[in-house]
């Protein structure tokens, strides 16, 4: 990507109804915002600066619904920036984001590596983990 140091940039997670802790992370990259999008008003971090929304949800599937909301309507809050990054609660960022940044190549959109072979190897990952219930994987994937 040409001109990364020109680009308003921002890189931002969301935590809703408790779903996790927030983690702060230890690698800041200076020329980028940190955002969290958050229904916890009680929570609070030196790394991610907070944006309270709204949550009267009651059912783990609304929850899950609130949170793909504002990850595919990020320009809600995020519409001044040229370059927006959104990673999961429990990623880490413990690289330069420019130097990721690099490899988007002038794209719309990029995807991270996934370690995965498939779906099913993913799916059993995540279990074997305790990552996600069996009963939050089968509601997110039935969103519709």
């Amino acid at each position: 990507m040409e001109n990364i140091n020109k680009l308003k940039k921002c890189v931002f997670t969301i935590i809703i109804n408790d779903y996790y802790n927030i983690y702060d992370n230890h690698f800041k990259t200076e020329d980028w915002d940190y955002f969290c999008i958050t229904d916890d008003k009680q929570m609070k971090s030196s790394f991610w600066e907070m944006i309270y929304v709204e949550n009267e949800s009651k059912t783990a599937i609304e929850h899950a619904k609130i949170s793909k909301f504002y990850k595919t309507n990020y320009d809600i809050f995020f519409k001044d920036y040229d370059l927006i990054l959104y990673v999961d609660g429990r990623i880490a960022i413990n690289c330069d984001l420019n130097d990721y940044a690099k490899n988007i190549d002038n794209n719309d959109i990029f995807f991270m590596k996934h370690k995965a072979k498939s779906i099913k190897e993913h799916y059993n990952t995540i279990l074997n983990n305790k990552y996600e219930t069996e009963e939050m994987i089968n509601i997110i994937k039935n969103i519709k």
